[in-house]
C-alpha cells in the first residue's frame, strides 16, 4: 500500500466516524427531549406531574392575590388574674389584641367579648409562674389563647376565625 491510498482510507474512515457520532448525539438529544416531554406531562404520560403543575399554578394564583390588611381588636381593660408563684399568690396582668383580616370576624369577637374574656381569664389563672417564665412557654400560651378565642367563636357560629393573638402588655408580680 502506498501512502496516498492509506491517507484516503483514513479520511474515509474519519468521515464515517464523524457521521456516526453526529447520529448518536442526535438520537440522544431526541430521546432526552421525548423523555422530558413525557415526564412533564406534555405527552400525557405523567398525570402526577400534571397534578403538581396544576397545584403550583393554583398556589401562584393564591399567592398573587393581595392579602387584606390586618384589623386589630384590643381587649380592654387588660386581663388581671391570680396565679400560683412557688406556693404563693402572684398576679398577672396581660394586655391582648386579636387580629383578623375580615371585619365580620372582628365584629363577631366584639359581640362575644364577655365570653372571650371569661375563657381567657380561666385559661390564664390556671398558669403557674414556671409556665410563664420562658419565651417558649409564652409562645405556647399565645397559641392556647388563640385556640381558646377561636373555640368561643366556633360556639357562636362566627363567620371566620381570629388569625393571631398578640400580648401587648405582660406583667407578673
Amino acid at each position: 500500500m502506498t501512502a496516498v491510498s492509506l491517507s484516503k482510507r483514513q479520511a474515509g474512515l474519519a468521515t464515517w466516524l464523524i457521521i456516526v457520532l453526529i447520529l448518536v448525539v442526535a438520537a440522544l438529544i431526541g430521546v432526552g427531549s421525548v423523555a422530558g416531554l413525557y415526564y412533564s406531562g406534555y405527552l400525557g404520560g405523567n398525570q402526577a406531574a400534571t397534578a403538581v403543575a396544576a397545584d403550583a399554578s393554583a398556589t401562584e394564583d393564591s399567592v398573587s392575590a393581595p392579602r387584606k390588611p390586618p384589623i386589630y381588636l384590643p381587649l380592654e381593660p387588660a386581663l388581671v388574674v391570680n396565679f400560683n408563684r412557688r406556693g404563693r399568690v402572684g398576679y398577672l396582668q396581660a394586655g391582648l389584641q386579636l387580629m383578623a383580616r375580615e371585619q365580620s370576624v372582628i365584629d363577631a369577637a366584639q359581640a362575644n367579648l364577655p365570653m372571650i374574656r371569661n375563657s381567657l381569664l380561666i385559661l390564664l389563672s390556671t398558669q403557674s409562674y414556671e409556665e410563664l417564665s420562658s419565651r417558649e412557654s409564652m409562645e405556647r400560651l399565645r397559641q392556647k389563647t388563640l385556640d381558646e378565642v377561636n373555640s368561643v367563636l366556633d360556639r357562636v357560629d362566627a363567620p371566620g376565625h381570629i388569625e393571631a393573638v398578640y400580648f401587648t402588655a405582660f406583667v407578673m408580680q
